[in-house]
């Protein structure tokens, strides 16, 4: 009796397992909208798609993952199930991997469109305007190892502007924001050459979102579920144009040259934080006499006519950003930026630049964020080249803060928000009247959508 009721307890345990086995696996059957480590786009959604068709296959496709044209995946990874707040991640939004497929014909196309009501105030730049940008980014494979990714600007305006110098790409037209030609010569090596946008480096005290003539050697050292490691070496022929002040050209120099060294890593466990760390080494080779004129009306030290620079560039950047999960709604992103030009400078306080940044996501509902920040930076005069370097941060020779706020709707695949940034000029005048003149005051009102699939 008693072994007959040991197997009738022991039967009646077997269903209830069962059954709580069942409620598991149902309640894990279906992807949650707000909780997946993928981050949400307004990629389609069709099995026709090229990740679906790569997924199918099971197999070894040549595919191309691309997050800032340095760090690259051979497989699709799969989806995470959990818990945090990872999915509207608003720095890898704008990098969004583009996944090229298995077949020769394939062809991609996103693009996106940004309205702006913009005003700066400064010494020699008042800009009241508004303006258009339409992004439109093309990716293609021409056979098993060789791929093509093209990005067009058309930048629209309407307004004040007066300006002394202007860089390229800065005009209302069309511009090239990057052409490449990317081959993958093994697993872990991917070359590109072309017009390479700087903004690869995630250095915007060094180099803003301008493009470069380049070779980049990319260099997988380690993926991992949690660890990634990747290394770049660049050889670049930095951009000029004398344009109008052609005049003052009076001596050409040789091919200028731009080498970078730059080490990737990211760390993210499944857990409530993760990390990011990249550093750079660069050398400019001398630079022509039109760069160093219109660099020192953006805070470099000049000398001589026809001008040059006083001091060379080369040095090292590094940036440290790590991110927390404070809650299932509230986040925590932090940041340090930091360059140093250790060539020889006569005085001090001229070679170093920093930035602490803050930046606190919070989700209102499952698909509207808001997202605030606020940065301080110091750009001394000569920690690096003022015409090459972010506009966003006053180029160089200034110390400010920016702060933003903005709302990310996801479901509608736009985001609205506002940008105030005021900064000072680093060098002392000797005149008190003259205090308020290196001052520079910019609002930015924006409303722009995130690449969305063309084709």
């Amino acid at each position: 009796m008693r072994i007959a009721c040991n197997k009738n307890i022991w039967a009646k345990i077997q269903k209830v397992l069962f059954f709580l086995a069942c409620l598991f696996v149902a309640s894990h059957s279906y992807p949650s909208s707000s909780n997946s480590d993928e981050i949400q786009t307004s990629e389609p959604t069709k099995s026709t798609t090229l990740r679906e068709r790569v997924a199918k296959q099971k197999a070894n496709p040549q595919i191309i993952e691309i997050f800032n044209s340095t760090l690259f995946d051979t497989e699709p990874k799969e989806e995470k199930d959990t818990s945090f707040m990872w999915l509207h991640d608003p720095d890898l939004k704008e990098k969004r991997s583009k996944i090229i497929g298995s077949k020769i014909s394939s062809f991609e196309a996103w693009w996106k469109i940004d309205l702006e009501a913009f005003l700066l105030d400064a010494q020699f730049n008042f800009t009241q305007v508004v303006r258009t940008k339409v992004n439109s980014r093309i990716i293609t494979q021409i056979t098993d190892s060789f791929f093509i990714q093209a990005e067009f600007e058309l930048l629209t305006g309407s307004g004040s502007i007066q300006k002394v110098f202007q860089r390229a790409g800065e005009t209302s037209g069309i511009s090239q924001r990057e052409i490449l030609l990317l081959w993958k010569a093994t697993d872990w090596l991917i070359i590109q050459g072309g017009a390479v946008n700087q903004g690869f480096l995630e250095s915007p005290l060094l180099l803003g979102d301008i493009a470069f003539p380049s070779i980049v050697q990319n260099i997988e050292i380690f993926n991992g579920e949690e660890h990634n490691l990747s290394l770049s070496l660049q050889q670049a022929i930095p951009t000029s144009f004398a344009g109008d002040n052609s005049i003052y050209t009076q001596d050409l120099t040789k091919t200028p040259l731009l080498l970078t060294k730059s080490f990737f890593w990211k760390y993210h466990p499944e857990s409530f934080y993760k990390v990011k760390f990249n550093s750079s080494f660069f050398h400019y080779n001398p630079l022509p006499s039109d760069i160093a004129r219109e660099s020192n009306f953006y805070g470099n030290t000049i000398s001589g006519e026809p001008s040059s620079f006083r001091y060379r560039y080369t040095g090292f950047y590094f940036i440290l950003e790590p991110s927390f999960q404070i809650s299932s709604k509230l986040g925590l992103k932090l940041k340090l930026h930091y360059i140093n030009n250790i060539s020889k400078i006569e005085k001090e306080n001229l070679n170093q630049s920093l930035l602490y940044g803050l930046q606190i996501p919070f989700d209102l509902t499952e698909n509207i964020r808001l997202t605030s920040s606020f940065e301080y930076f110091k750009a001394q005069p000569d920690a690096s080249v003022g015409y090459y370097n972010s506009a966003k941060y006053g180029h160089s020779n200034r110390e400010g803060f920016i702060g933003e706020i903005v709302f990310h709707f996801y479901n509608r695949n736009i985001e609205v928000g506002f940008r105030h940034m005021r900064s000072d000029d680093l060098r002392e005048s000797d005149n008190d009247e003259d205090d308020d003149i290196g001052n520079q005051i910019y609002y930015l009102l924006f409303l722009r959508t995130n690449y969305a699939k063309l084709y």
